[in-house]
């Protein structure tokens, strides 16, 4: 063997040797975001905890003069002492956000049956909403999702029959939610109601869990709602109110239709207690972390790997040749 052929395969092995270890790095490079776009998917991680805010309870003077109504606090459940016959009026303390989602809700005792009715401008009829079930202690509700910022709501309780208190009266904004990340609270008299929304995407469906304590009875409630518009009690879009005390609830395989922020709602139906609600994403277009990343690193890979034999193949050729 020549000296100039012991030197090609020198040169040769050389080569190959840095060819693998090339070869290898670029591996690791393509692996490590196809790895990472998996880990960033939400669905499968440990989930934090939300703690909604719960109503405070307080005492206020009851007006029943429209022209000066009684301001309320967002998230501040007002316990007031209401007579037979009477109006009562109230006047949110700060505007609504534009967009976001909000609940009115009234509680009244167990002896008494009293409807709520919601303004927009103070008092002009006909109102916005109304929630009016008839029954004694029935829990009336009205979700709005204001399309200004510009102005307080109003809100007007009748009382149809019975009197005394407590009664309560509060009105609050949504919490978020999302998928894998379960929301907990307590429902009671003083705080009936909590709410929650969550961004759908039309291409996937959903499954929304309510778990309660033994020996109480909570029911969930799914609402959408475009800006500047109204639902009460009864106009929810999915409900899952079946279970008695201690039984859960469960909304399953619900497809929005539309992208859209949608409201939850946890509302107490009898005796109130501890909740966990969670929210799964049953089905859907594949997560774009799943498709991004191949696609822009496949190419990648493939390209620097035959780019890199190419080089190759020429230095080899050209020190073949010297």
């Amino acid at each position: 063997m020549t000296q100039l052929e012991l030197f090609n395969y020198s040169n040769c092995g050389d080569s190959m040797a840095k060819f693998t270890r090339s070869y290898l790095i670029l591996c690791v490079l393509f692996l490590i975001p196809l790895v990472g776009s998996f880990t960033l998917i939400p669905n499968g991680q440990v989930p934090t905890v939300l703690n909604p805010p719960q109503a405070g309870t307080f005492d206020a003077g009851e007006s029943t003069n429209p022209a000066s109504p009684d301001p309320i606090s967002e998230g501040a459940a007002l316990s007031q002492d209401y007579a037979s016959g009477n109006s009562y009026y109230y006047e949110t303390q700060s505007n609504p956000k534009s967009g976001h989602y909000y609940v009115s809700w009234l509680k009244p005792k167990q002896n008494m049956d009293c409807d709520l009715y919601l303004y927009t401008d103070q008092f002009v009829s006909p109102p916005v909403s109304s929630s009016t079930t008839t029954g004694d202690g029935v829990l009336e509700w009205v979700v709005f999702r204001p399309s200004s910022s510009a102005n307080p709501y109003y809100m007007r309780v009748a009382t149809v029959s019975g009197s005394g208190q407590p009664n309560y009266l509060a009105w609050e904004e949504s919490v978020s939610i999302s998928a894998g990340t379960p929301a907990t609270g307590t429902i009671a008299d003083a705080g009936s109601i909590d709410i929650f929304h969550a961004n759908l995407l039309a291409t996937s469906s959903y499954t929304f869990r309510l778990a309660v304590d033994p020996g109480s009875n909570l029911d969930l409630y799914l609402y959408y709602l475009a800006q500047g518009s109204t639902k009460n009690a009864g106009e929810s879009t999915q409900a899952s109110t079946t279970g008695g005390n201690g039984e859960d609830e469960t909304i399953v395989g619900y497809s929005p239709g539309a992208d859209g922020k949608f409201l939850l709602m946890v509302a107490l139906a009898g005796n109130g207690g501890a909740y966990t609600l969670t929210l799964e994403e049953t089905s859907g277009a594949i997560s774009p972390q799943l498709w991004l990343y191949p696609v822009i690193f496949i190419p990648i890979f493939f390209g620097a790997t035959f780019g890199y034999v190419g080089l190759l193949h020429l230095y080899r050729y050209l020190k073949n040749r010297g």
